[in-house]
């Protein structure tokens, strides 16, 4: 299963902060995420290449994916 995750908003310019940023493109990332049942999980996460109409900067915006969370430490099941 291949799920596709769009970046809809485009944040303002890292360098200047200007909001007028134009789209130059795309590319995609996949990444595996955990199976549903016996079925392998892909999400295809796409990474806009921007460009500031100010300062000229070009960038790309991170994928849209969750904060990380922290593992369970590794000596919880030791009494």
């Amino acid at each position: 299963m291949e799920l596709t995750l769009e970046v809809k908003k485009i944040p303002p310019c890292p360098d200047c902060h200007s909001p007028q940023v134009a789209r130059k493109g795309r590319r995609y990332r996949n990444l595996k995420a955990p199976p549903i049942g016996l079925m392998p999980v892909v999400l295809k996460a796409e990474v806009p290449q921007c460009q500031c109409k100010i300062c000229g900067k070009t960038f790309e915006v991170s994928p849209p994916l969750p904060k990380p969370t922290y593992d369970t430490p590794g000596d919880w099941a030791k009494t």
